[in-house]
Parts: C-alpha cells; structure tokens; sequence
C-alpha cells in the first residue's frame, strides 16, 4: 500500500501507528469470527442439527460481518485522513473491488468475472 500510493516516511508512520493501535480490536474480532464458524461446522455436521442452534450461529455471523465492515471503514477513513488529495484517489481505486463486491486480493481476484457464455465453463 505505501509503495502503491507513494506514501512518505511520516505518512508511513501514521499508518503503522493506527494499524498497530487497532490490532487488538482486529484480532478479537477476527477470533470470535473463528469460533463462530467452527461452532457452525460443528453444529451442521451432528446428526441431526438444530436448526435453531444454526440459526443462530447464522445471525451471529452475520452480525459478526457487519462489525468488521465496520471496523474496516473506520481504519479506511482513518487511513484517508492522513493521505494527500492525489493519494486519496488512489487509495479509492484501490478499496473499489471489495467495496464492489467484485473481489480483490483477498478473494482470488481484482474485478468482475468474465461472463459466461456457451461453451465457456
């Protein structure tokens, strides 16, 4: 990121500052998402799941989504914050495709998907 938008050394420093200062906020979260998907695998493989135990872990986990989107906007904003108009620019273009739905680094890809047409699998 800091090569991408041509960050300055102080610039550089805030960043590493406000990430170092979130991490603990990030790692909770990101342990609470782990549990809830293991308690889903876990509850889903029994026998006979419940559906309301699924349910539940299924609105947990949804819920658990909506904070870290949370979380990442407001490290984004933090983030824009300390970057230059022109950096701010691409720092957007940079955030486009997980905003969009259409992937990025983290999913496999950094756009929309080729259609699929006949013959095309």
């Amino acid at each position: 990121m800091a090569r991408f938008l041509g960050l300055t050394e102080p610039q550089q420093d805030e960043v590493r500052k406000l990430m170092e200062g979130r991490r603990a906020d990030h790692q909770a979260l990101r342990e609470k998402v782990e549990k809830n998907r293991e308690a889903m695998q876990q509850a889903l493989e029994s026998a006979n799941p419940d559906p309301g135990v699924v349910g539940e872990l299924a609105i947990e986990a949804h819920r658990l989504r909506q904070e870290e989107r949370v979380l990442r906007e407001a490290q984004d904003k933090a983030i824009r914050e300390l970057l230059t108009a022109e950096q701010r620019v691409k720092f957007d273009a940079m955030k486009a495709p997980r905003e969009e739905g259409m992937g990025g680094p983290r999913r496999g890809g950094f756009g929309p998907r080729p259609e699929r047409g006949p013959g095309r699998q």
